[in-house]
């Protein structure tokens, strides 16, 4: 986790990606075999981010079960041999090997629907003039 540098530093010392990567590795030193994680990516610079992603990949390569709910899907096919994609109604739209649910998944990304006007059109003030 690249966190040796902050052994001697207080818990208020710490930025938000630093505390979350201390907690990570706090849970990790007890050798889990099932390790669930929500959002682990989220809020954290992008060398944090890559470098969580990549101990997420190293953890599965070596046995252990890594279950992760995610809204980044860049990270998915480093991390993941398996997608669940569950939708906005809370219903699974797609289960299995990422090569089957890969397509799935990118095309249930929130996607505006075409019979919903835009946000501003749904403001009275800033909708467009009425014809007729």
């Amino acid at each position: 986790m690249e966190i040796r540098h902050l052994a001697n530093r207080a818990p208020f010392e710490l930025s938000g990606g630093e505390k979350k990567r201390a907690a990570i590795a706090s849970v990790l030193s007890l050798r889990p075999h099932v390790v669930l994680l929500d959002e682990p990516t989220a809020a954290l610079d992008p060398r944090t981010k890559w470098v969580l992603v990549n101990l997420i990949r190293r953890l599965g390569e070596a046995g252990r079960t890594v279950i992760t709910a995610t809204h980044e899907l860049d990270i998915v096919p480093v991390i993941a041999d398996r997608v669940v994609v569950l939708g906005e109604d809370r219903r699974v739209h797609a289960d299995g090997a990422l090569a089957e649910s890969w397509a799935t998944a990118t095309a249930h990304r929130r996607q505006p629907d075409p019979r919903t006007p835009p946000r501003a059109w749904r403001d009275p003030a800033l909708a467009p003039p009425r014809r007729g």
